[in-house]
């Protein structure tokens, strides 16, 4: 095995485990191998194998095996690490929480949404996929046409963080169901307004942004 595929077999044993297994779905180091040979092009030994998996454990990731005891070549019994899996950082249940709670959200548009079930499905194993067909069909339901909103929360997040004011225009929804600038009467100008941000509150399906109005002391939303 070439120095250079030693050095990332970790990464590429991690990304194995990452897809291929769950509590319900384990391999062993024998069907670690084949699926490293069959979608990296990289056959390592056993013992390589086995440092790799052990390297993964002490950087402190959550892999998980069944020991089992055998005898080993020189007579002596010794433990045999077989049935791997990676335990991911949510739970699938924990997943199709966050994920519900994205399909309910009016704030987020379709594509949007459709886009983070996608990362957050990414987190765990190629089985939690399967399970998404029909989670998928709802996440493209048409909603809020809304698709800067995410810009918007980090936008102003950062301006939280670094105690900057924001300036912005108000629109409303008009009949025609697009967004009109709200305007002085006298002047047809934006209305437009500076304040400073302190938190973003999400409640009943809306982002509100607790503020106050550029030199005045009472908060607002």
């Amino acid at each position: 095995m070439a120095v250079e595929s030693k050095k990332i077999l970790p990464l590429l044993v991690l990304d194995v485990l990452r897809v291929n297994t769950d509590a319900e779905h384990r391999l062993t180091q024998r069907q670690i191998s084949d699926v490293l040979e069959r979608e990296h092009g990289v056959t390592p030994d056993r013992k390589t194998l086995k440092a790799a998996l052990i390297s993964l454990i002490d950087a402190g990731y959550d892999l998980r095996y069944t020991g089992a005891e055998r005898v080993g070549p020189g007579g002596e019994p010794e433990v045999l690490a077989t049935d791997w899996f990676l335990s991911p950082e949510f739970s699938d249940t924990e997943l199709r929480l966050i994920i519900d709670s994205l399909l309910f959200s009016q704030h987020i548009s379709a594509r949007q949404r459709s886009a983070v079930i996608d990362k957050l499905a990414g987190l765990t194993s190629k089985h939690f996929h399967s399970r998404l067909t029909r989670v998928k069909a709802l996440a493209a339901a048409p909603k809020n046409p809304n698709e800067n909103l995410l810009g918007t929360v980090e936008l102003i997040n950062e301006a939280i963080v670094k105690k900057r004011q924001v300036r912005f225009q108000y629109a409303y929804l008009g009949v025609d169901k697009k967004p009109h600038l709200k305007v002085y009467e006298d002047s047809g100008e934006p209305w437009t307004y500076t304040v400073n941000p302190y938190e973003l509150v999400a409640a009943d399906s809306h982002y509100y942004l607790i503020c106050n109005l550029d030199r005045k002391e009472d908060l607002g939303h």
